[in-house]
Formats: C-alpha cells, sequence, structure tokens
C-alpha cells in the first residue's frame, strides 16, 4: 500500500485528513498507543452493541411471543364468539387422515350392508317365488280336482237324466198297456 501525503484522506469514506487525526491524538503519545487505545474503545463497544443486540433480540423475540399468544387469544375470542374453534395444522391433518379413514370405513360398511340386502332380497324373492308356485300347484291341482268332479257329476247327471228319460218311457209304456184291454188270448187244443 502507497504511503499516504500529509493532508490526503486517511479513508475515503471517512474524509478525514492527517491534520485532523494528528490533532486528535493526545500529547506524549504515540499514534500507534492512540490506535491501540480506539481499538480497545472499538472492540469494547462492539461487545456493548453485541450485547445490547442480543438483549435486544431476546426483547424481541418475547415481545413477538407476546404479540403472536395475544393474537393468539383475540382470534380465539373472536372464534369462540361465532363457536368456532382454532385448530393447529397438526390437528388438521390428523382430522384429514381419520376423515379419510372413516369415509373408507364407511364404503367398507356401506357395500357390506348392499351385499348382505342384497342377499336378503334375492332369499326373499326366492320363498316368494317357491312360494307362488306351492300355492299354484295347489290352485292347478284343485283345479284338476274340480274339473274331474264335475265331468264325473256331469256324467252321474246324464246317466240320471237318461235313466228317467228310460223310467218315463218305461211308466208311458205301462201306462199305455194298462188303458188298452188285454189280448185275447185263444185257447186251441190241439
Amino acid at each position: 500500500m502507497p504511503a499516504r501525503r500529509k493532508g490526503e484522506p486517511l479513508m475515503r469514506d471517512l474524509h478525514a485528513t492527517t491534520e485532523e487525526i494528528d490533532s486528535k491524538i493526545p500529547a506524549g503519545k504515540t499514534g500507534l498507543d492512540s490506535v491501540q487505545g480506539l481499538r480497545e474503545k472499538v472492540d469494547r463497544i462492539s461487545e456493548q452493541i453485541q450485547i445490547a443486540e442480543k438483549d435486544k433480540g431476546d426483547r424481541v423475540g418475547q415481545v413477538e411471543k407476546d404479540i403472536a399468544s395475544h393474537e393468539l387469544k383475540a382470534i380465539s375470542a373472536a372464534l369462540l364468539k361465532y363457536n368456532k374453534v382454532p385448530v393447529d395444522a397438526f390437528e388438521i391433518k390428523e382430522l384429514r387422515k381419520l376423515e379419510r379413514s372413516t369415509e373408507e370405513e364407511n364404503a367398507k360398511k356401506k357395500q357390506k350392508l348392499a351385499t348382505e340386502v342384497a342377499e336378503k332380497v334375492n332369499a326373499q324373492v326366492r320363498f316368494n317365488e317357491l312360494q307362488f308356485a306351492e300355492k299354484f300347484a295347489e290352485t292347478q291341482a284343485k283345479e284338476v280336482a274340480f274339473q274331474a268332479e264335475r265331468k264325473t257329476l256331469t256324467e252321474t247327471i246324464e246317466a240320471l237324466r237318461l235313466e228317467i228319460e228310460s223310467q218315463k218311457k218305461l211308466t208311458g209304456d205301462i201306462a199305455k198297456a194298462a188303458a188298452q184291454p188285454p189280448p185275447i188270448q185263444q185257447i186251441t187244443k190241439a
């Protein structure tokens, strides 16, 4: 680094001249002593700044926590006013997971119930079909028996009618014969 000339700024940003800096060094001290003292002052000030920043950071962190707590309380109070409850993201994930598993479980139960109902309906339909077939067969048997009895009765009635007609004819023939004089018989000697 080239040597600095008198009157030239020490640092570009500070725009301080060497005379200004020399005038600030106390009498009896060398520039190196002054720089050493300044360095120590700068270190102490840096430490104080770091401590202050850490303390400020802690206080800011506490204030942020307090604000968040107050915000949460205010939000909770507002939600409670409308019968709502604040829920954190983890709880929402858990509730959604529970909802999915419940929906899957309900779908399985619904499918099982539908299967059971279908089986019961099919069994009832089959039972009704068998019951109908039984009653139909019973009705057909009664119809066949009725037709057979009807045929028998018809035949009996017809036979009785013929019998009555033949009895009428016989009675008529007898009445006719009784109304006529008996035939004369000739006795012949042979």
